[in-house]
């Protein structure tokens, strides 16, 4: 539902950079309500730093410094890994960090394949893989580098700052020895924050209803009460409820550890732009971004080559999107997504999670 015309200014009480990420309906629509945000974060196991001859206390700030602490892991020889394969969740996130243009001004292609960022990225990951600082086995496995954290042998963790909640639970010696920092980001590059968004069919046969619940959900108070009382490190959208959760944190941050992993997700909050682009890097176009690029760390293809096959793949189906996009903020979609789960679900092959990579902490 274009919200500019459902309910003029229900915008106005969100932060600038969440509600900016959903404008893209036609014509720059803003098509969903930020729920709750959840900025990415470095986690690192400072054991493994030690045992490679690194400073355990400095968390990599750029992903070139993520790149040589990977290289140095693997070639200490201690049967540890740099960084974790599977690029589901976070590829897009750390493009965005190191300045990679997803798409053109108009969304209606993606043109990432010619970056040469992008490509460095690829060519880096597929070095790194080669000598074994990437686990041969995480590029299909598990979506988050946690499970593999807890066994002890994996330098750089989740991105996800709740998720610490399941290293301490399943192994408190890695988790004692975790240290955290901000998202790796080139220099002069702010990363993408990533939210959860909650949206009204277009189709709906009751919108009045519909919109009414929606506000509900994204309401100060129900948007504080749920970053407050979740037991996650999520923060609410909406700029009232936001500022009296900072001023008031919730009592689960109870530790050392757990406790800076919020502050530095906190201090992550106004600096973190939106990215439009991830919106569109769902479902299937996402599958053929993390299929093709995989192919292209395992060696099967050229760096270059990846790019270019993920490139064709996703703007084929984004000429899919793009058109019930459009149709969907006319008012007219055949398509409409459903509420599934407390959930959008979007019409395959267009699945959505939300923005930024990570998964509902």
């Amino acid at each position: 539902m274009n919200l500019d015309v459902k309910a003029p200014g229900i915008g106005d009480k969100f932060m600038e950079n969440l509600w900016n990420a959903t404008a893209v309906g036609a014509n720059g629509a803003h098509t969903g309500l930020p729920w709750y945000t959840f900025p990415n974060i470095t986690t690192c196991n400072k054991d493994v730093f030690k045992r490679s001859g690194l400073d355990e206390n400095t968390v990599p700030a750029t992903m070139k410094d993520m790149f040589d602490m990977a290289r140095k892991v693997a070639e200490a020889g201690n049967g540890d890994y740099g960084l974790y394969g599977n690029a589901n969740w976070y590829l897009a996130p750390q493009w965005a960090a190191l300045g990679v243009k997803f798409m053109n001004d108009d969304k209606s292609e993606f043109v990432f394949a010619q970056n040469p960022l992008a490509l460095d990225w690829v060519t880096n990951m597929a070095e790194l893989y080669k000598m074994g600082a990437i686990p041969k086995d995480s590029l299909t496995g598990e979506p988050d580098a946690n499970k593999a954290y807890f066994e002890g042998d994996l330098a750089i963790g989740t991105p996800n700052p709740s998720f610490l909640r399941a290293v301490k639970r399943n192994n408190p010696n890695v988790y004692a020895s975790t240290g955290v920092g901000k998202f790796p980001r080139n220099e002069g590059v702010t990363p993408a924050i990533g939210g959860q968004y909650i949206a009204v069919s277009a189709a709906t046969k009751n919108a009045p209803l519909a919109m009414k619940f929606a506000e509900f959900l994204t309401s100060d108070q129900q948007e504080l009460a749920w970053a407050r009382d979740g037991g996650a490190i999520i923060f609410p959208p909406a700029k009232k409820a936001l500022e009296e959760l900072l001023t008031n944190p919730p009592k689960f941050v109870d530790d050392e550890i757990f406790s800076a992993a919020y502050k530095v997700a906190a201090e992550s909050l106004e600096e973190n732009r939106s990215e439009p682009a991830l919106l569109y890097i769902q479902g299937s176009i996402q599958q053929e971004l993390v299929n093709n690029i995989n192919a292209g760390v395992r060696g099967e293809v050229s760096p270059q080559e990846a790019l270019d096959k993920a490139q064709d793949a996703m703007n084929r189906l984004l000429k899919q999107l793009n058109n019930y996009l459009f149709w969907g903020c006319a008012g007219r979609a055949p398509r409409a997504p459903r509420v599934l789960e407390g959930q959008i679900s979007w019409p395959q092959p267009f699945a959505s999670r939300g923005v930024g990579g990570s998964p509902m902490p």
